[in-house]
């Protein structure tokens, strides 16, 4: 994470959490396309996953004072030329786990299942294709 774990906190006390995704290191390298190429990651709507207290929801109180980031993350790459075969449903994290000083994050997706068969198949009778949906939790 960029920036101070003063300026994390106050930011986060305002409820400027997409303030805070955007000096997400992992993020910016994926924007700058330097990992990770092709996949995507939807914009959490939660608070940073780490570091926290364990058995607690304080962040770091040691004398490291980590700064709070997003450590566990769910990426997804959609096949070439079906960008829309995998849209992000939600996207969270498990705010009551504390036995660990990483918040779980979880992810649901429709996703288009069969997406290049069913292509094909459009594509030949010269129409649009509908595929069929599936949700998937991981």
């Amino acid at each position: 994470m960029n920036g101070s774990r003063a300026e994390v906190e106050l930011l986060l006390k305002e409820g400027k959490r997409q303030e805070v995704f955007k000096r997400d290191q992992l993020w910016e390298q994926m924007r700058a396309d330097a990992v990770f190429r092709g996949f995507h990651e939807p914009s959490p709507a939660f608070d940073p996953t780490f570091k926290f207290d364990k058995w607690t929801d304080t962040y770091d109180t040691s004398a490291k004072q980590r700064v709070p980031a997003w450590t566990d993350r769910v990426l997804y790459r959609s096949p070439p030329g079906l960008e829309r075969a995998i849209v992000p449903t939600a996207y969270t994290s498990c705010p009551a786990v504390r036995a660990s000083d990483h918040k779980p994050v979880a992810a649901s997706f429709d996703v288009l299942v069969n997406a290049e068969q069913d292509r094909s198949r459009a594509l030949a009778r010269g129409g649009a294709s509908r595929g069929s949906m599936a949700c998937a939790v991981m």
